[in-house]
């Protein structure tokens, strides 16, 4: 009787989730039009910009497996949180900052573009048990790299987005959609996530990390890196997923 409640709660939020999100959504087209039929720059997608047209320059090979590179860097925290602080910033808004420089300095993408940058929100809660309690929350840098003398903007902008995330009484389409995600066969959410893109610039802030995953056998680690691990990785997953 239980499995049968659970069952049936389920399927009815997925109904009204799903029924509110078509519903935001068409709202929103009707919008977007009657807003570029008055600005038709404003109908623009982003990346559509002069920098976005600019030849890029390719490294990968043409077909076959590939392996994203990978860097890790320590410093002190004491040095991290000074160097933030002297341009008005927070550890996270230096992190982007430095993120942002990278995606720059290697030609993904110019001071004069305009970049959205992904960063992704633990939920999870005491006694939380879930396997993944994560949501995320999106900003946009603008163009002119100011970012290299002042954090504040990042900052602000991270805190805007942090505080609208965390109010309850605003619900985004994704939300809206995740109780359908569960009901979906495996077959259909394989598709749908092909058409999936990756993140131009992602920085996650793990927080403080517990005794588990830096001592083994009563020894401390002298440090520890987490890293994301795309499994069976290829060029034409990377290029179709346009990530940085």
């Amino acid at each position: 009787r239980a499995d049968l409640f659970d069952g049936v709660g389920r399927v009815g939020a997925a109904l009204s989730g799903a029924a509110r999100a078509l519903g935001r959504t068409a709202v929103e087209a009707v919008r977007a039009r009657s807003t570029a039929s008055a600005d038709p720059s404003e109908g623009m997608p982003e990346g559509t910009g002069t920098g976005a047209d600019r030849p890029r320059v390719i490294v990968a090979p043409a077909e076959g497996p590939w392996t994203p590179s990978t860097v890790v860097v320590d410093c002190l925290s004491a040095q991290w949180s000074a160097a933030a602080a002297s341009k008005g910033g927070s550890s996270n808004s230096l992190l982007v900052a430095v993120v942002l420089g990278i995606l720059t300095g290697s030609g993904r993408v110019s001071t004069e573009d305009r970049v959205r940058v992904a960063l992704p929100v633990s939920t999870r809660t005491a006694g939380d048990r879930r396997a993944n309690a994560t949501s995320g929350v999106s900003i946009h840098v603008e163009p002119g790299a100011a970012y290299l003398d002042d954090l504040g903007a990042i900052r602000a902008s991270s805190k805007q987005a942090f505080r609208t995330q965390a109010d309850r009484t605003v619900t985004t389409t994704f939300e809206l959609l995740k109780p359908l995600m569960q009901l979906l066969p495996d077959a259909i959410v394989a598709k749908l996530a092909a058409s999936g893109s990756a993140p131009l610039c992602l920085c996650s802030n793990l927080g403080a990390r517990g005794v588990a995953l830096r001592t083994i056998g009563g020894v401390d680690a002298t440090a520890v890196a987490m890293r994301s691990i795309t499994q069976n990785t290829d060029v034409a997953l990377l290029r179709r997923t346009g990530g940085g």
